[in-house]
This record gives C-alpha cells, structure tokens and sequence, in this order.
C-alpha cells in the first residue's frame, strides 16, 4: 500500500548502512495491540504461529510493557492462557523499573510511598520491599507533612476527588512524582480511552510539578531491554501500536522499528503527527506479517 511504502524509510546507523533488508535477530515487542487484541488479551490472529516461528528460529524476544493492571508473573501467565508463551524474565516492564527508582530515592525509609492506580502496582512494589500505600484506601490526613512519593498508574475511572488527593500530596514540597508512563490512549472493548497520559497531565498542569516517567516513552527501559538482550541498538527491532511511546523514542535510540496498524490506528496517517526523522521504519497490518527482514 501507498502508505505503507511512504513511511518506511531506511536510514544509516553509527554501525553503518542498514537500509538493505538483513535479518534482525532481536525482537521487542509490545502487548495490547501487537501480541493481543487489547485488555482481554485475545492474541491477534497469527501472531502465536509468528511469535512461534521466531523462536523457533532462535531470535530473542523481550515483551516490552507499559502495563499496570497486571504483575510481571500474571502477564505471562496470562499471555501463555491467551497462546502465547512468554517467560517472566522476558518481560521488560515499567512496574520493575518504577520500584527501582523508588528505591533508589531512599524510599520507603525516606517516607511513605502512595499508589493510584490497579492493585498490581501495589503488588509489584510490595514486592520489592517498598510498603505501598493506596491512596484511595489510605490517604494521608490533611495536616500530613514530611517527605513521600505518588505513583500513578492506570486510572480505570478518574473522578475529581480522587485527583484532588492525588494533587493535595502533589502540592507537598517534598513528594515525588512518579508515572508510569503517559500514553495518549489505549484500546478497550474496541475503542480508544484516554491513557494515563491524560492525567499525568492534568496533574502536572495542577501542581507545576513533572512527572518521571520509567515505562515507554523513557528511555531507560528501552535501555533495560537492551541490556537484558546483550545486543546493540542497531541489531534490535521495537514492533509496537503506537508510534510516539513505542516506536519513536525507540528509534532515537538507534533500534529499527516497526508500526503495526493491529491496534491503536487503523491506517499510518497518525504518522504524519510525527517528525519525518521519528517515524518508523516498516508500517505493516499486523505482527503476523512481520518479514523475515527488515
């Protein structure tokens, strides 16, 4: 198809001239809309035999996730319910990283560590020794003070009191903010929802304070996803649904990256919302058509 031919664009790296098809040998790849349909995780259609003949061919594969409705464990339990064998330490996710960052910080001695979002984060975190608090079932009192930290996840159904909370630690001097990730949107039931990246913004707006984010659009988990494969940029390929956290902060990295119109987007006009130099290399239907190379 036209449009398909009119973004793929072929482009040199620092290991030289990659523009002629060669087989990639590394694989990152997301979840809703490139493995699964969305949040019922009913795998697309080919894509278990794809994903297995990958395999089969020896390529290494890392499931690169923004997800916080479910652990690290329950997605790939999940995924391998849904046909689609996936270990948990293949499994790149911005949960793990979140907690990471958290302790990093000098968190929990530093201070109490407040969740929004599904009950998973909180598991994650737990976890990792980090005593999460709900902040639905645990808000502090009003007249709290001291040093603590807000983590966002997803947010199934916002309403203004639960922000206001949200915003009342926010407006802390000394709490931390931290978010997921800030995607625009998400498939459910098959039609787009606001993502997190709407209140992550609204939240930022409200308290004059910015978010760190540890899922995609960051780069370090893309950068955890690299050291996890031992493979250098230029050798690994990102196929995702969604060109401004998946695909384009992949692609400043030096990773060849792929568009799969299986899930957000129907069609690769939303491409021309981006950059020439940020859009992907290959626009296909689906994971299932995925070449042998790129």
């Amino acid at each position: 198809p036209a449009a398909r031919r009119r973004h793929a664009q072929p482009r040199a790296h620092a290991g030289g001239d990659l523009s002629a098809p060669r087989r990639i040998r590394h694989w990152l790849l997301d979840v809703e809309g490139t493995l699964v349909v969305d949040k019922s995780y009913r795998p697309l259609d080919g894509v278990p035999e794809r994903l297995a003949a990958l395999r089969a061919a020896g390529d290494a594969i890392r499931i690169l996730t923004n997800n916080t409705t479910l652990t690290v464990p329950g997605m790939a339990a999940t995924l391998c319910e849904a046909g689609l064998p996936v270990k948990a330490d293949e499994i790149v996710a911005g949960q793990d990283l979140m907690a990471s960052m958290l302790a990093e910080r000098g968190f929990p001695a530093r201070g109490p560590v407040y969740t929004l979002g599904a009950p998973a984060l909180g598991e994650t975190l737990r976890a990792a020794g980090l005593a999460p608090r709900d902040l639905v079932a645990d808000a502090p009192t009003a007249d709290a003070t001291g040093p603590c930290a807000l983590v966002l996840g997803y947010l199934a159904a916002p309403d203004a009191e639960l922000l206001a909370s949200a915003l009342a630690l926010l407006l802390r001097p000394d709490c931390l903010f931290l978010a997921l990730h800030r995607n625009r949107v998400f498939k459910n039931a098959g039609r787009l929802e606001l993502g997190l990246g709407a209140w992550v913004a609204a939240l930022e707006t409200a308290s004059g304070r910015e978010a760190l984010i540890t899922g995609k659009p960051a780069p370090a988990i893309f950068h955890r996803a690299l050291a996890s494969l031992g493979a250098a940029p230029g050798d690994v390929a990102m196929v995702g649904d969604d060109p401004f956290a998946d695909l384009a902060p992949a692609r400043a990295l030096g990773l060849r990256t792929v568009f799969v119109l299986s899930g957000k987007y129907a069609d690769a006009s939303i491409l021309d919302a981006l950059p020439a130099d940020a859009r992907p290399d290959h626009v296909i239907p689906s994971l299932a058509e995925l070449p042998d190379a790129l």
